[in-house]
């Protein structure tokens, strides 16, 4: 028995959407997960200002875009800034993202 056209329809619509509001439920969680792992992994500061995430400029990984990313010296480099970014866009492997 092949499915009718309204269920394949129905199915792609909740993929879809799925798409589209998962990032928004998640986007915080994932950011400051980002933060803190690249905080702990550089020794300076890292802020940004406005953060995205998309599954559609990378399908099937996600997409973090970064918006006036700045780094920042810490210790004996205390107040330099060392790079300032406008906009960044990181593509993140799905499976490390679930993990």
């Amino acid at each position: 028995m092949r499915p009718s056209k309204g269920y394949v329809l129905i199915s792609v619509s909740v993929v879809v959407l799925l798409l589209v509001v998962l990032p928004l439920l998640f986007r915080d969680r994932i950011a400051q997960r980002v933060k803190a792992e690249v905080n702990r992994s550089v020794n300076a500061r890292v802020e940004w200002q406005d953060v995205g995430l998309t599954f559609f400029r990378d399908f099937p990984n996600l997409t973090l875009s970064l918006n006036d990313l700045t780094v920042a010296g810490i210790g004996r480099f205390e107040g330099d800034t060392l790079a300032a970014i406008g906009h960044l866009g990181v593509a993140l492997d799905l499976a490390s993202v679930l993990r």
